[in-house]
């Protein structure tokens, strides 16, 4: 226990120069905004993608670019690491899997770790604050089992071997002490092993304070692991065993707590059944994506977790980290860590941070110390208010490029969360909705997927609702004419019998998605679901 309280001490001390820092800049967070900008193009300028740019353009005038423009130059790093796109060497290649696209390689470098760090250092102070209990606690940072491996081969390996290397050098080595789980997790290849790691190692923390997970499904994937094998994992926790099915791991030693088995045998049979904070008695703050209220996910972690403090996550990407919690404060701009530029949406005009007004809805454009250079996040946010009075904060979206696509007709993110908002005004709140094509041969059609857990009271209500949403569909021209040419069928409502987000979370992992990278959004390009889920069509 005193062990944990003075490396908890030390992060909180480590963290906190940083977190005041951060404070005493915001009224000069436009100056430190511009110096930012030409520290990295002056740093750069003479690296080969700059080069070639700057042929073109003037520094001040860098065309905003996308994944595609570093293609040809992330490829080329598996043979040198420097000078390509950065002056600093690139230690690795990081995969993202993206809600949109296909699998990306973005560069990591000592520079892009420290503004990383700016970020996160003024976020953990920022928990410490706000839960000063936190101080005698341990953290669950989730860790999601690795979906790539290291290529020894190349100039540049891909993928960190345990994601506290974001941190880095001091920080990291201390996070590591009080984390729940071992990084060695990380490389249990079987995803029924990693789970049951993960599971046995939260069960066996008396002291866990923290949970820091993205999406909240992705908690609910561990609630549902501990409730469905509790008996289990009491019994290895008591003994130290492993269950014959479970992948051996020497990394991994699991010493047997007789204690703490006694203890959580005690806490179920008091009231019968699992109550998840009683669990963890010292557990304070959840901290995950929470900018969709609505999220039956969220919806169902806030039950199960009664009395938490639930956290929203800032706007944080492998590319770079865009805003981040502060205390109570969500989606404050991280100016200090990146370039932040926004296109406002409708003009397409590049606004400064300082230029973005309270209300209106825009794309981060991001120039980072890891080589990109007004780099389009693709992502929808809404300017909150100003921290402060000064500083812009934000909420998150959805992705500005979520399109499906499948007979011309560009149905779009915000065409989906319109048609819930519509049902919501009319009193219709499913605790599950998704828009998704169907293809049926020469059929193709769009399903609202909804699940409620009173249907038979709101299903003529559901037909009567179709309509609209067939007019918020058709307002968008091209689905207007893709429906009368015939190519597209009336929408139709898919009544699901349960909550689907589970089967959503394993049948994206099967496609090779990271756990911690899959966000089940109102729209999905996916045209099979109804094969998938347990429902009908109405």
């Amino acid at each position: 226990m005193y062990r944990i309280i003075a490396i908890n001490l030390l992060m909180f001390l480590f963290c906190m120069k940083q977190y005041i820092l951060f404070w005493l800049s915001v009224p000069f967070y436009r100056i430190i905004q511009n110096q930012k900008w030409r520290k990295i193009i002056a740093e750069n300028k003479e690296t080969e993608y700059l080069r070639n740019v700057l042929q073109r353009n003037k520094p001040g005038d860098l065309p905003l670019s996308t994944y595609e423009d570093y293609h040809h130059y992330i490829s080329s790093l598996t043979h040198r690491s420097r000078s390509v796109l950065t002056h600093d060497e690139i230690l690795l290649l990081e995969p993202t899997s993206g809600t949109t696209s296909a699998t990306k390689l973005i560069p990591y470098t000592k520079g892009l770790q420290k503004e990383f760090n700016h970020a996160i250092r003024v976020w953990v102070a920022g928990l410490y604050v706000l839960k000063p209990g936190l101080i005698g606690t341990t953290q669950y940072w989730a860790i999601s089992p690795k979906s790539t491996s290291h290529d020894k081969t190349a100039a540049v390996p891909v993928g960190f071997a345990s994601d506290s290397q974001y941190l880095g050098g001091q920080q990291g080595r201390m996070m590591e002490n009080i984390l729940s789980l071992p990084p060695q997790v990380q490389q249990v290849s079987s995803h029924a092993s990693w789970l049951w790691y993960t599971c046995r190692y939260l069960l066996s923390d008396h002291y866990l304070g923290l949970i820091s997970v993205w999406h909240p499904s992705f908690l609910l994937l561990i609630t549902t692991f501990i409730e469905e094998n509790f008996d289990g994992l009491i019994l290895s926790i008591e003994t130290g065993s492993i269950p014959a099915k479970v992948e051996k791991q020497p990394s991994l030693p699991l010493k047997p707590h007789a204690q703490r088995a006694k203890y959580l045998k005690e806490t179920k049979g008091k009231i019968g059944k699992i109550h998840f904070p009683a669990l963890w008695p010292r557990l304070q703050i959840i901290s995950c994506w929470a900018d969709n209220s609505d999220d039956i996910s969220l919806k169902e972690v806030k039950a199960l977790f009664p009395g938490i403090t639930i956290q929203p996550k800032g706007i944080i990407a492998t590319e770079g980290i865009i805003s981040f919690p502060l205390g109570k404060r969500s989606g404050v701009a991280a100016f200090m860590s990146h370039h932040l530029e926004f296109i406002q949406i409708g003009t397409e005009k590049l606004k400064k941070l300082h230029e973005v007004e309270t209300g209106g809805i825009y794309e981060p454009v991001i120039t980072t110390s890891g080589g990109l250079y007004r780099y389009r996040m693709n992502d929808q946010v809404q300017i909150t208010r100003k921290l402060a009075g000064i500083l812009p904060t934000m909420r998150f979206l959805g992705k500005r490029d979520m399109v499906s696509d499948i007979r011309g007709e560009k149905v779009s993110l915000l065409q989906a969360q319109e048609i819930r908002s519509h049902w919501q005004s009319r009193g219709v709140e499913p605790d599950f909705f998704m828009l998704s094509p169907v293809e049926d041969g020469k059929n193709a059609f769009y399903v609202c997927y909804v699940y409620s857990s009173k249907p038979e009271k709101i299903i003529d209500t559901y037909r009567k609702l179709t309509i609209k949403a067939e007019e918020i569909l058709s307002s968008n021209f091209y689905y207007a004419h893709a429906r009368k040419l015939g190519q597209l069928k009336e929408l139709r409502i898919f009544l699901l019998s349960h909550d689907p987000t589970r089967e959503i979370l394993r049948i994206q992992e099967k496609r090779g998605t990271k756990l911690g990278d899959i966000k089940i959004m109102e729209l999905s390009r996916h045209t099979q679901w109804h094969t998938h889920f347990k429902g009908r069509f109405l």
